[in-house]
């Protein structure tokens, strides 16, 4: 039927699923600091992976400068919309492009502009959305004692819910309907 590494490798990733399936709703349902741990934690994760890609396509970003401005921008945006600093700080954070900018400079790599690049797009490609997420979690109320926004997990849950649907059932129709594997080598058996 299944081999045993086969078997054992698919029980493996099913668990790996579910503790962070866990981890991500209990953060969500915890409340405001723990969902902001949870968006730095998806930061830090999200742009090492991000800079790993871009390296194993022959470019040399700046991994760990991107990581440090990327985790605070994420942490500075997330304490913003939950309430706990005020703008100035938030607006404090728009010089940590310059520092990419400026240690590329001083790195004398062979193509600056392309790694620093990179390196921000890693930026806006991991930390905006995952900061904007948080935005997720205020819808307006009119019940609030004295905030226009409070916390509420509902509109998170049920948009990570829409999109999980969303991924297991286009897998799902196409494993069953699809004829013709699409681009092989990102997606096997698919």
């Amino acid at each position: 039927m299944c081999g045993t590494s086969y078997c054992q490798k698919r029980t493996q990733n099913t668990l790996n699923t579910i503790k962070k399936l866990h981890l991500l709703i209990s953060s969500i349902l915890l409340g405001k600091v723990a969902l902001i741990c949870l968006v730095l934690l998806l930061t830090v994760f999200g742009l090492l992976e991000f800079y790993s890609l871009v390296e194993r396509g022959g470019h040399h970003p700046l991994k760990l400068t991107g990581v440090f401005s990327g985790s605070l921008i994420a942490l500075a945006s997330s304490l913003y919309l939950h309430g706990f600093i005020d703008v100035i700080y938030l607006i404090g954070v728009i010089p940590l492009s310059f520092l990419i900018l400026l240690v590329e400079l001083f790195r004398r790599s062979e193509n600056p502009i392309v790694n620093s690049g990179l390196t921000l797009l890693g930026i806006f490609y991991i930390v905006v959305p995952l900061a904007l997420m948080n935005c997720l979690a205020y819808p307006p109320s009119s019940d609030a004692k004295n905030e226009i926004f409070q916390y509420s997990s509902n509109i998170l849950l049920g948009f990570f819910f829409l999109l999980w649907t969303n991924d297991s059932f286009a897998y799902l129709v196409g494993r069953k309907l699809g004829k013709k594997n699409l681009y092989k080598s990102v997606s096997p058996n698919k």
